[in-house]
């Protein structure tokens, strides 16, 4: 229980940094596009800092955008529900957004002045959304174990991004922590398994991967 309860604290912990990205700009125009079709995250905190010793205005808001064959569709501005987006304020500024369906997003200055203009930003997201991502499914196995530990397998489909997950295919193993194993690596087609208190070779291991 105490385990769960730590891994559930470091969940809680990181769950805005799943949607991530930062920048600067020091000039009018569009930043990098992100891509949150597989992360669908939906809740942002965007904090962008525009300090007034180097700059005397800024129009700035954060965008999102349709797919559109797996490239961004039209941007608009989204809609914060604790301040203004386009923004024009200066220094260290907070704007949050929730509910957002945009399948690409992207930071925007449409006006910026100053002796030497630049604003950076960070921007982290989070999924609490029954959006699901798109093209996506989860595929399993079960695995026999043959007393390698590490052991590499082969998972045809996966990738170096796939989330993987595991478990004791056999309950009775998992509740008695006869089972203690980790995916340890996912590359193309390869799972890399690994043992804290290994069962016996033959163990019967399930692993699934979200491809």
């Amino acid at each position: 229980m105490r385990r769960l309860l730590i891994a559930f604290a470091l969940l809680a912990s990181s769950a805005f940094g799943q949607c991530q990205f930062t920048g600067t700009l020091t000039a009018a125009g569009a930043g990098s596009n992100f891509d949150n079709r597989n992360t669908a995250c939906t809740q942002f905190q965007w904090n962008y800092i525009a300090t007034s010793d180097v700059n005397s205005s800024i129009l700035i808001s954060l965008q999102g955008a349709p797919d559109n064959a797996g490239t961004p569709g039209t941007f608009s501005d989204l809609v914060s529900y604790n301040a203004a987006n386009p923004n024009g304020a200066l220094g260290n500024q907070l704007v949050l957004f929730r509910g957002v369906s945009s399948q690409w997003l992207r930071v925007m200055v449409y006006s910026i002045a100053g002796s030497a203009p630049s604003v950076s930003f960070t921007t982290n997201g989070q999924n609490l959304s029954p959006r699901q991502p798109v093209a996506q499914s989860w595929e399993a196995v079960t695995h026999v174990w043959s007393g390698t530990n590490p052991e590499t397998f082969s998972f045809t489909g996966v990738t170096a991004s796939s989330l993987c997950l595991t478990s004791a295919a056999s309950l009775t193993a998992f509740r008695t922590n006869v089972f203690s194993g980790y995916i340890s690596s996912v590359s193309t087609d390869t799972v890399t398994l690994s043992f804290a208190n290994p069962p016996t070779a033959g163990a019967l291991v399930n692993v699934a991967c979200f491809q």
